[in-house]
């Protein structure tokens, strides 16, 4: 069953562009992260992790967290005369979220061929062959 969205009971975002400048300004005078700013941060992270094109993943927490991480280190360099900071975190987010699962990707190439070069290393020991298309351990 899908889940059922939940809306804001005021009908308003969790973060206004003014708000996020507000925060960040404050962050660049002080150099102190406000507990707002890491709350934004991470709700952001957050909210796009249950998007529908990266939901599903198993390792979505890693990704959540790692993305918050990288949002507070894009902070310190964050240009506070940009008008749209959301959109500059959301994109931030959204990248990493993408570098994150291309190195899944990867990660999981590299185990499926050292997986398929043990198997055709076991196959050639003992003498099994198979015809090309067919899956390993099939006759």
């Amino acid at each position: 069953m899908p889940k059922k969205k939940v809306k804001n009971p005021k009908g308003k975002h969790y973060v206004t562009n003014q708000e996020m400048i507000a925060e960040l300004k404050r962050f660049k005078k002080t150099g102190i992260l406000s507990e707002r700013l890491h709350l934004i941060f991470y709700e952001m992270a957050e909210n796009i992790g249950t998007k529908g094109r990266f939901s599903g993943y198993t390792w979505i927490e890693d990704m959540v967290s790692d993305a918050y991480l990288k949002c507070l280190t894009v902070a310190q360099k964050f240009d506070t005369n940009r008008t749209n900071p959301f959109g500059y975190f959301t994109t931030v987010i959204i990248h990493y979220f993408w570098d994150a699962l291309a190195g899944e990707k990867k990660q999981k190439n590299i185990k499926d061929r050292l997986r398929d070069d043990q198997i055709s290393q076991l196959y050639h020991r003992y003498g099994i062959t198979f015809k090309v298309g067919q899956r390993h351990g099939t006759s």
